[in-house]
């Protein structure tokens, strides 16, 4: 089989800053099933100019069997972290910065 099933997208289907706010919605819905389904491991997109990894989810929720999401938006921008957080962070945010 093979062992690492990685999806690229540009806007993350979830992250918890204040930036970009469900901009992803649409998508989320109609492909998030499609991506558990077919045992997606990581779901790697960027947009938002900061840090986030969730732990494995599906359907906004924390699920073992859904991937991990990692916004990577902050790489190599110019513009420094977007900022602020959404706080309380999510039961299903991993880690952010």
């Amino acid at each position: 089989g093979t062992p690492w099933l990685i999806v690229t997208l540009h806007v993350p289907f979830y992250h918890s800053n204040s930036a970009h706010v469900d901009e992803a919605a649409g998508m989320r819905a109609s492909m998030e099933g499609l991506l558990y389904a077919a045992g997606v491991d990581v779901v790697l997109a960027g947009h938002v100019h900061a840090f986030e990894r969730t732990h494995p989810m599906h359907e906004r929720r924390p699920n073992r069997c859904g991937p991990v999401h990692l916004n990577l938006g902050d790489g190599g921008n110019r513009e420094g972290t977007t900022l602020p957080w959404l706080h309380p962070a999510p039961d299903w945010s991993a880690f952010r910065e």
